[in-house]
This record gives structure tokens, sequence and C-alpha cells, in this order.
């Protein structure tokens, strides 16, 4: 490479640390702090909602996610008593005109060979798996009901995904800043690089708490998806009804508290970098005492 290129390059990459120092000066004087009182104010009205959330009836609930349960239960238990017993009565009334036509026949013809004993056996047969094919079709066609999402669960999940991806996208600057802003690697007069360090520990911290808030929406819906599908299969345990609010409740005290730890981990960085700002901006100061003298 020419010498104008990695001058060009150097001038480019010294732009970049200013405009990175820039970006987060303005995130850790102005924007974190916003965003803390913000998350305050959010979080004492989510408070009140969560009180209001618990005190709710369960059969109210029922009535809005499974509407009309006991009826539906009753109605559903007779109509396939209803169907079983129509399938079953027909099932017999066929295999017994299958072998009365046989035994009839047999009675017109006379005497029966040995090979036409065989081929009405088998007809029969392949007749009789005909009807227990179409019995099981008829049983399989069940229209099950659509059971809703829970839509508070789902305004907070979206609510609290675009917080953490503002939370991580402003760690990810601060931490971008404070590793260019370390200096050159020497002897002694380390303790503001330890102290920058630090500072980027707790600001990883902060970003587990994000990733771990990402990953617990779709554990939830994988679990209620199977709740649901076991109160399908059993529609008269009411236990399973009660199951499935009780979840939707946990999820939503679970959410409730990923807001508050974002709002203390936005704090605990605006804290801890306003106590350190001498040391993260001038790790090492030029002005160092060689002598002991």
């Amino acid at each position: 490479m020419d010498q104008k290129e990695t001058l060009e390059l150097k001038k480019r990459f010294e732009n970049f640390r200013k405009e990175s120092k820039n970006t987060a000066l303005e995130i850790m004087n102005l924007k974190i702090p916003k965003k803390y009182f913000e998350l305050r104010e959010r979080v004492e009205s989510l408070e009140e909602s969560l009180k209001a959330t618990i005190e709710k009836n369960y059969e109210k609930e029922f009535t809005q996610f499974f509407p009309s349960t006991n009826t539906n239960t009753n109605t559903n238990t007779k109509t396939k008593t209803k169907t079983n017993t129509n399938t079953n009565t027909n099932s017999n009334k066929n295999k017994n005109k299958i072998l009365n036509t046989n035994i009839n026949t047999s009675k017109n013809n006379g005497t029966l060979n040995d090979l036409d004993l065989g081929t009405r056996k088998r007809k029969a047969k392949f007749d009789l798996k005909e009807i227990s094919k179409n019995n099981n079709n008829n049983n399989k066609r069940v229209q099950l009901k659509k059971v809703p999402c829970n839509k508070e669960i789902i305004q907070l999940m979206d609510e609290l995904k675009k917080e953490v991806l503002i939370l991580l996208q402003y760690t990810s600057k601060v931490k971008q800043w404070m590793r260019l802003n370390i200096p050159l690697i020497s002897d002694g007069a380390n303790f503001g690089v330890a102290v920058i360090e630090k500072v980027i520990g707790i600001i990883g911290r902060s970003e587990d708490v994000g990733y771990e808030a990402l990953q617990s929406t779709t554990k939830y819906f994988i679990a209620r998806g199977k709740l649901i599908s076991t109160l399908q299969k059993h529609k008269n345990i009411q236990d399973y009804y009660y199951s499935i609010f009780e979840f939707d409740q946990r999820q939503i005290i679970t959410l409730k508290t990923m807001f508050r730890y974002i709002r203390d981990n936005y704090g605990i960085m605006y804290d801890t970098i306003q106590k350190n700002m001498e040391k993260i901006l001038k790790p090492r100061n030029d002005n160092r005492i060689t002598s002991m003298f």
C-alpha cells in the first residue's frame, strides 16, 4: 500500500473515533438519564395496572379467552357420544348386511365350492376394512375452536422489545468508544485502564438483561401452546383453564420486572459513568511523576 492510502485511512479512522466519542458522550450525558426517568414513570403505571389484573375474577378471564366453557364442554361431550353411538350402530348394520348377503347367495346357489367361499370371505374382509376407514376419517374430522392470544401480554412484549433494542444500541456505542479510548499499554499508571474495564463490565451486564428478556418471549409462546393443546384434549378438566390463567398472570409479572431491571440498569450505568468520567476521558495523565523525589 502507498503512504497516501495509509494516511487517508488513518484520517478516516480518527474521524470515526471523534464521531464515536461525540455520540457516546451524548448517550451518557443526555439519552441514558432521559430513558431512566421515562421508564420510572412507566414502571409506576405498570405497578398500578398489576394490582388491577391480579384482582380480576377467573370466570371473567375465561369468558374473554374461552367463551362459554361449561356449556361448550357439556354440548361437545353429548355430541361426541351421539356420533360415536351412531357410527357404531351403522358399522354393525353394514357388517350384518355383508354377512347376510353372502349367506343368501350361498343358499340360492345350492352347493358351495371352496373357491367361492374363499373369494367371498376376501370380499367381506375388504368391505369391512373400507367401513372401518370411513368411520376413522369421520371421527378425525372434528373442528376445533381457535384460542386467541392474550392481547395485554403481546402489547407488553412489543413495548419491551423496543426498549431492549434501544438499550442494546446505547450500550454498544458506549462500549465501542470506551475501548477505543484505552491508551497504549505501558508500565505503570494503569489504574484508569482498570476503571474503564470495570465500567465496560457493568455495561455488559445490562446487555445480558436485554438478551434474557428477548429469550423469555419465545419460551412463553411454546409453553402456552402446549397447555392449550392439552386443554383441547381434556376440556372437562377445569384445572387446565386455571393453569392458563395463572401462566398468563406470571408472564405479566415477569414482563413488568424486566421493565424494572432495564430502568435500574440505566440508573446504574449513569451513576458509574458520571462518578468515573475523569478516568474515562483521561485514563492516563500525561504529566506523570517518574521519580520519587
